[in-house]
């Protein structure tokens, strides 16, 4: 398996999976989109150093994506992991979980970030449950203006290091 940075190419799958009821009732902004609109959010992602989008590629097959984005250097270097979305066919074989280790060893290890959170929805048990096996820690909880209830979860450099070994 392998990350390699979302490109227009994967507009239609990327499409499919994050206008599924089953994926977008997850996300924090969870309007469906056309392809116009995803290949031109693509598009704005090229060059950027704050924002990290890739397509997870299994046998040179995408079967899923996520992203390390929102990243800011100073003060302090964090980011905000998220826009996972695997498919159907390839969840429940730790997919997601490897990404994440990918994404961040590059994070920590690469860009030089020293904490990487991730906002869940309150009632996505299963995101929760997988970030905290790797080893994220519960930070606080906040409402947004819609009134949906979201954890923000939270690793550093260090912690993610003793997990990894």
């Amino acid at each position: 398996m392998r990350l390699v940075p979302l490109g227009e190419a994967h507009a239609p799958r990327v499409i499919s999976w994050r206008n599924a009821e089953t994926n977008r009732r997850f996300f924090l902004s969870n309007n469906t989109i056309n392809l116009e609109e995803q290949i031109a959010w693509t598009q704005q992602l090229a060059g950027r150093i704050d924002d990290f989008t890739y397509a997870i590629e299994s046998n040179s097959d995408a079967v899923g994506m996520l992203g390390l984005y929102n990243i800011k250097y100073d003060p302090i270097q964090t980011g905000e992991i998220g826009r996972i979305l695997v498919d159907s066919r390839h969840r429940r074989h730790g997919i997601a979980s490897v990404a994440i280790n990918i994404l961040l060893e590059f994070a920590f290890h690469e860009i030089m970030l020293q904490y990487v959170y991730a906002n869940i929805l309150e009632q996505n048990v299963a995101s929760r449950s997988l970030f905290e096996k790797i080893g994220f820690q519960e930070k606080f909880q906040f409402q947004t203006p819609e009134r949906r209830s979201v954890i923000q979860l939270e690793i550093n450099r260090d912690l993610f290091d003793l997990w990894k070994h």
